[in-house]
């Protein structure tokens, strides 16, 4: 009789509890739903259908807009920038390859100036060259020109003197001749002498 008893006393507070646990959940539920009814309608299951379709139709019509107009125009940009990148790169290679042709023709401008410049400064050198030894040509024509003349000059006071000296002493030998009581000798033999006296000296 006592496991009778229990087991009914067990069955009825499961029922109780069972019960109860129902009227709260229904209670949870009705609050719940008078919540979202009047303050959260968007929780109300009611309305759930509705708005899973307008979920769906708003979607759809983002998908269209980004698909359609948003997309397009970021292509587009995008292209517009691609275009504008390959062509600024297309200027600066150009602008490089200018700018290289202009680096070439200004290093052979150098090395022409640089050659050209080194052959007038031999041209010059070897021209000032010329012009020195021709300078010193003519120096040295007229020195010796000169020398020339000084030393005709010189020949010339030397045979003077020479001459001079010949007439002194024929007369000094005249005169010896004389004072020694011989007869005055003719210009021949006073030559004759002269000349070998010379010999002697």
């Amino acid at each position: 009789m006592s496991e009778v008893g229990d087991t009914t006393m067990m069955r009825v507070s499961s029922t109780t509890a069972v019960s109860m646990i129902l009227g709260i959940s229904g209670v949870t539920f009705a609050t719940s739903s008078a919540l979202a009814e009047s303050a959260l309608p968007q929780l109300n299951p009611v309305s759930f259908s509705s708005q899973i379709f307008w979920l769906l139709v708003s979607f759809v019509i983002l998908y269209v807009i980004i698909s359609r107009v948003v997309l397009p125009r970021i292509s587009q940009i995008l292209q517009r920038r691609m275009r504008n990148i390959d062509a600024d790169y297309s200027t600066a290679r150009k602008y490089r390859r200018e700018v290289e042709m202009l680096i070439t023709e200004m290093e052979e401008l150098l090395n022409r100036s640089r050659q050209e410049s080194q052959k007038l400064l031999r041209n010059k050198y070897q021209a000032l060259q010329a012009d020195m030894t021709k300078r010193q040509n003519r120096i040295q024509q007229e020195i010796a020109v000169e020398v020339g003349e000084y030393e005709q000059k010189i020949a010339d006071a030397k045979n003077d003197a020479l001459g001079k000296m010949d007439d002194m002493a024929s007369e000094l030998i005249k005169k010896c001749v004389v004072m020694a009581g011989g007869s005055k000798p003719t210009k021949t033999e006073m030559k004759a002498a002269l000349e070998g006296l010379k010999h002697k000296a």
